[in-house]
């Protein structure tokens, strides 16, 4: 959460009103298993062409979308609603990975502002001609007869209507793409799936020196704030544990294919003390509460440790939970 004490800081001035809202021997893996198939039909199809008939022949008609507990009607009308006001959409999938019933994946979406975005119980946007870039963590869940059941969804509304212009732009990055995305079977997958499960028990149990057996020397850790490096991610998870003494990640969908593993959870925790700063500085606690539904995505190198990390979570919700930004108007939240 790089750049969060920056954010911090903002809580005693920032008020926002809203008038709405690898190498070797390494073998690929497969990418013609049946659920990922589905997904990147969809996915092409959904966001890249419009069809939304395309959603009807792989839906539950009980789906749910997560977070929000959104169904299949409001689905269909959050894509029309991003199809309209960018007519231009493009969208990647920059990897993906399959274990049983469940899909996790990461996608890039590009388009121009150029449509008035009409979204539910909100004000419309009216266009600013910009290009929009994005990207979204999710997990999807298929039942017994092969529908799509379930859906999670990471995704950063501060960027994101930072780009739309309702909020003031963002100083970071929008993340690049991947450099590493290919899915290889190096004979680990359980042992990388063991591997971030002893990593969320050491969060949880105040033990970030775990980090130096887990991640690599050079680890480059992505997040809506940028991008850490071990050091740096662990400083991180210090001050916020600090701030946050009785934080906890709790694990509710784990997905591991080949040299990649996917989690799905939740931060949980009480803000009741001092937010320390890099620089010395602090912030009192507000005494709020989080939960923060986060998707990550860890990349494993041959020797098991993990070389690169993908988190994604709605830092806007983050900082408002907290009472460290405050919003005067109902806020709207699109997830792509």
């Amino acid at each position: 959460m790089r750049h969060m004490m920056s954010f911090f800081k903002m809580k005693s001035a920032l008020v926002i009103v809203l008038s709405m809202v690898v190498i070797g021997l390494c073998v690929p893996v497969s990418a013609q298993s049946s659920f990922k198939q589905t997904i990147d039909t969809l996915v092409a199809e959904l966001y890249g062409k419009g069809n939304i008939s395309a959603v009807d022949s792989v839906f539950a008609p009980s789906f749910v979308r997560h977070p929000g507990e959104t169904d299949l009607t409001a689905f269909k009308i959050s894509v029309l609603s991003l199809r309209a006001a960018m007519p231009d959409l493009m969208v990647s999938t920059e990897v993906s990975l399959e274990e049983g019933n469940l899909v996790a994946t990461r996608l890039r979406m590009k388009g121009t502002f150029t449509g008035e975005f009409v979204t539910p119980n909100a004000l419309p946007i009216a266009p600013n001609n910009q290009p929009i870039e994005f990207v979204v963590n999710v997990v999807y869940r298929f039942d017994e007869a092969g529908l799509i059941a379930e859906e999670w969804d990471a995704f950063d509304n501060l960027a994101f209507l930072g780009q739309l212009g309702v909020l003031p732009a963002s100083n970071t990055p929008i993340p690049a793409p991947m450099l590493y995305p290919d899915v290889v079977d190096i004979g680990m997958s359980a042992q990388n799936r063991t591997a971030v499960e002893q990593y969320v028990a050491a969060i949880n149990q105040g033990n970030l020196d775990f980090m130096n057996q887990a991640f690599k020397d050079d680890l480059s850790a992505h997040n809506p704030f940028g991008v850490l490096d071990r050091t740096g991610l662990a400083g991180d998870l210090g001050r916020l544990r600090g701030a946050l003494p009785n934080l906890t990640l709790t694990v509710e969908q784990i997905v591991t294919e080949g040299n990649w593993t996917a989690i799905y959870y939740t931060l949980n925790g009480t803000f009741s003390g001092n937010f320390v700063n890099a620089d010395g500085s602090a912030i009192p606690p507000t005494g709020l509460t989080l939960n923060l539904p986060t998707i990550t995505l860890f990349r494993f190198d041959q020797q098991g440790l993990i070389a690169e990390a993908f988190e994604m979570y709605d830092s806007l919700s983050f900082l408002t939970q907290l009472g460290l930004i405050t919003v005067t108007a109902p806020i709207l939240t699109p997830s792509p």
